[in-house]
């Protein structure tokens, strides 16, 4: 069975272009626009194996960290990246792997590979 991946992003151009090219990789993949229904998924049947989101949603909101920490809670072995502008990088410490924006999707599905394939960090 190909591994699940969830994939959270407010950008909806960049959240297909992702998820293709995930898929293109071999992956499973299931996308949301937002939080909220993400942490949703996290209590249905099938638990993702990695967790990519971003660190800003709009007001209102959560942002990608508590969700990337509430996906630790519920799947502990989750692997976690997350998406933002270099500003926001110190928040994603201890959290899970940082990618700036913009996203190099060539190299998120490589890294992606690595951490799902030997544990990554």
């Amino acid at each position: 069975m190909a591994k699940l991946i969830l994939l959270v992003h407010s950008d909806a151009d960049i959240r297909e272009e992702v998820a293709a090219a995930l898929r293109h990789a071999g992956y499973d993949v299931v996308t949301y626009a937002d939080t909220l229904p993400a942490i949703a998924a996290l209590e249905g049947g099938r638990r993702p194996d990695l967790l990519i989101t971003r660190t800003r949603y709009p007001e209102g909101t959560p942002t990608g960290i508590p969700l990337a920490l509430m996906a630790r809670m519920k799947c502990p072995l989750i692997k976690v990246i997350i998406t933002g502008g270099p500003d926001v990088a110190e928040h994603a410490e201890d959290v899970g792997e940082f990618h700036p924006h913009p996203i190099d999707v060539p190299r998120l599905v490589a890294d992606v590979g690595r951490l799902l394939t030997d544990g990554g960090e």
